[in-house]
């Protein structure tokens, strides 16, 4: 590793069979060395890996712990679940074995995908980019169906002037333009000034 940092190349390391200890002890070294360049791969070193042994939670522990490297995946399995998982994580790079179809006949047979399955990993995983964001706002798009998704009071009878409104007259309906249906207690009770028909939004 000490002659490969000399080249000043990026540089990626499998975490694969590796300690902790063993994480750091690579990971001290770079640093003191001042080159930043580099890559831990999360990695389960088994061909195929068994689910329970691939340890994604422990991607967000990595970017934490060794905050001067980028962390990425390494992923054995013959589906792309696991790294799209990772992707969710944090994982920044991927690493994927990939046959040609029809022409899986070497040690990779088990641990590899097509190129379908590629094509499909990469288009998740630049949905997945999009999409996860960590702000949590009424959006614009939301504005627009919030108006008829949320509920407002009417009336489910015909309301007489002088009737009390009560639970059995009044209730809860889309669209949401009217008196909010949280506000139905304060409603309840209420003297109707006029009549109104069945149906009708309450003012």
């Amino acid at each position: 590793i000490e002659k490969i940092i000399k080249f000043n190349k990026p540089l990626i390391l499998s975490t694969g069979m590796a300690s902790i200890k063993e994480i750091d002890f690579i990971y001290k070294l770079l640093v003191k060395k001042k080159f930043f360049k580099f890559a831990f791969m999360n990695c389960t070193s088994e061909y195929p890996p068994v689910l329970k042994d691939i340890n994604l939670g422990f991607i967000k522990k990595m970017i934490l712990k060794y905050p001067k490297a980028t962390i990425g995946h390494s992923d054995h399995t013959n589906d792309i679940y696991t790294s799209i998982g990772a992707a969710a994580f944090g994982a920044k790079i991927i690493e994927k074995h990939v046959y040609l179809d029809g022409l899986n006949n070497g040690p990779d047979k088990d641990v590899s995908i097509n190129f379908e399955q590629m094509t499909n990993l990469v288009k998740a995983i630049k949905d997945l980019e999009i999409a996860k964001g960590s702000i949590k706002k009424i959006n614009h798009r939301e504005k627009i169906i919030r108006k008829w998704a949320h509920r407002s009071i009417v009336t489910i009878k015909n309301v007489k002037k002088g009737e009390k409104l009560t639970y059995d007259n009044i209730w809860s309906k889309r669209p949401g333009i009217g008196i909010p249906s949280y506000k139905m207690k304060s409603v309840i009770g209420k003297t109707a000034r006029r009549s109104i028909k069945k149906d009708s939004l309450i003012n």
